[in-house]
């Protein structure tokens, strides 16, 4: 019934991963609520977001990269809500690329305030010392400019190591390439 009356693609996401990360619901539990009802607003959105959380997406920005940065540029999977314990710290990762030793952090709006900042900071700085590389994208970088984050991403991979090519969406296709 909330995602019935959800008013964005963004709305549903934040529904569903919210119930899944509270453990209210799992999204095989939603989709079976959604397989009893003969109308559902935004079903396909939600097939799609339901395999999303199921891939460790929790968040609207999570969605975005998953979908417009790393999917639509054929960028490598990452591993996505990774629990990585430095020295006495546990760090959960929005997304590692492990093989190559980058974490992309993404910070929402809501989720990331000032207080935030100096223990994000503390957090790249220990896992730098670990000899990883983390980049760490807004909304903004991610919803205005994923092209610019995916080729930013690609470069960090194949200084470390992946030997693949980044590919150009579709929306990459109609702007010049910034190289």
């Amino acid at each position: 019934d909330l995602i019935a009356r959800g008013q964005s693609p963004d709305k549903v996401v934040e529904l569903v991963s919210a119930a899944c990360q509270q453990r209210l619901a799992t999204p095989g539990a939603v989709l079976a609520a959604e397989s009893v009802r003969a109308k559902v607003r935004w079903r396909a959105l939600l097939l799609e977001v339901c395999r999303d959380v199921k891939a460790g997406v929790e968040s609207p920005l999570e969605r975005r990269y998953l979908r417009f940065v790393e999917r639509a540029h054929g960028l490598p999977v990452g591993t996505r809500q990774r629990l990585e314990r430095v020295g006495r710290a546990t760090y959960r990762h929005d997304v590692l690329y492990e093989e190559f030793g980058v974490v992309v952090e993404l910070d929402g709006l809501a989720y990331h305030r000032d207080h935030r900042a100096a223990a994000d900071a503390r957090r790249d700085n220990a896992l730098m010392a670990e000899g990883l590389i983390v980049l760490r994208y807004r909304w903004a970088d991610v919803a205005s400019d994923p092209c610019g984050a995916a080729r930013q991403i690609a470069a960090v991979l194949r200084r470390r190591g992946w030997t693949g090519e980044p590919g150009r969406c579709s929306n990459c296709r109609r702007t010049p390439s910034a190289s």
